[in-house]
């Protein structure tokens, strides 16, 4: 925390540093903004001492393990226990596009990851709700943990809820009721929907995930930020050299089943496979053209700003290299539906 106040680069905030190198988008930013004056004297004290701060936390950042019913092509076995097994099942030397000694490393994580807030965690966390503000969830899926559900009956009991902002992200596979409902007991949700692509090339990507369902999903959410004040719903995409050809058709989609709803852009950086820096280089200009025959005044500036910084980061992508890898990318890309395969390692 210290040499974050100073102003130091941290490798940990890696993502950050590089999106904003792109435009004046990141979380890091967003972050500032929400907090930086409302909490200018708790800035203070920790630069007065060793960077500790007596008071108990405004905002929690829960990553609550890797449970996940979906094995999506640009995630990793720390954040879907299902990617964990396929890994441990082919063997990490056999998993593309990482080294092997981040393979190693994701899968010692993984392990570390499964259900590691089962035993008081949550107890201990509902002690110090008084001065809470603000909770993030992620996952692996917030909607299949039966702790979090409990943890918001809690704040909802003790009259906290109502006074805590809320923000998660989700597949949207499946949105249970009783979730729901505990989640709209909350000042203010903002719902992550993580959809990478339209139709069957999500399925593909987001293995295996049905589009009959996430489609369903989507509109009924929708629908719900239409009936509460206090729920907003974005979609969530991560764009990766295997959709950003694509991303125009899931933005025209939107727009035209639920224009109310906002799209938000992160990038994919690791494994630098599945980055942009592969995306090859005799599609950037046609890619570039479809996302400018969107229509743009159908858009918010947030949305405008982010393809921007997806045309800038295309035109800084666009290898050349030729190879196995090259070839099956360019073969995912121009297929007009491509088939699904059952295994991330296959």
């Amino acid at each position: 925390r210290k040499r974050m106040l100073s102003g130091e680069k941290l490798p940990e905030c890696e993502s950050c540093w590089k999106q904003e190198a792109n435009g004046p988008h990141s979380k890091r930013l967003r972050e500032n903004r929400k907090y930086l004056k409302r909490h200018l004297s708790k800035i203070e004290e920790a630069k007065s001492n060793d960077g500790s701060l007596k008071s108990s936390p405004v905002y929690f950042d829960l990553r609550l393990g890797n449970r996940c019913n979906l094995k999506c092509r640009t995630c990793n076995p720390i954040f879907s226990h299902l990617w964990k097994a396929e890994l441990e099942e082919n063997g990490v030397e056999n998993l593309k596009g990482y080294a092997l000694s981040d393979n190693q490393y994701m899968l010692k994580r993984s392990q570390q990851m499964s259900a590691w807030y089962r035993d008081q965690f949550f107890g201990n966390l509902s002690d110090v709700i008084d001065n809470l503000e603000e909770v993030y969830v992620s996952g692996g899926e917030p909607t299949l943990i039966s702790e979090l559900n409990n943890f918001m009956q809690v704040c909802a009991e003790r009259r906290r809820a109502s006074e805590i902002d809320m923000r998660l992200n989700s597949n949207i596979l499946v949105v249970p009721s009783e979730f729901m409902e505990n989640l709209l007991k909350f000042k203010k949700v903002q719902f992550g929907a993580s959809i990478d692509a339209f139709g069957e090339r999500n399925s593909w990507l987001r293995h295996p995930s049905k589009w009959t369902a996430i489609e369903k999903n989507l509109l009924r959410l929708a629908e719900m930020s239409k009936n509460h004040k206090n729920f907003n719903l974005s979609v969530n995409i991560t764009i990766s050299s295997y959709n950003a050809f694509y991303v125009d058709e899931l933005i025209l989609w939107i727009k035209d089943k639920c224009p109310h709803v906002d799209f938000i852009f992160d990038f994919v950086s690791k494994p630098w496979s599945m980055s942009l820096k592969t995306f090859p280089k005799s599609l950037v200009e046609p890619a570039i053209e479809k996302i400018r025959k969107i229509s743009f005044s159908e858009l918010n500036k947030m949305e405008v700003m982010y393809l921007g910084q997806l045309e800038k980061a295309l035109l800084a992508s666009g290898s050349e290299e030729s190879g196995d890898l090259r070839n099956e990318l360019i073969h995912c890309l121009l297929y007009t539906s491509p088939s699904p395969r059952d295994g991330l390692l296959s």
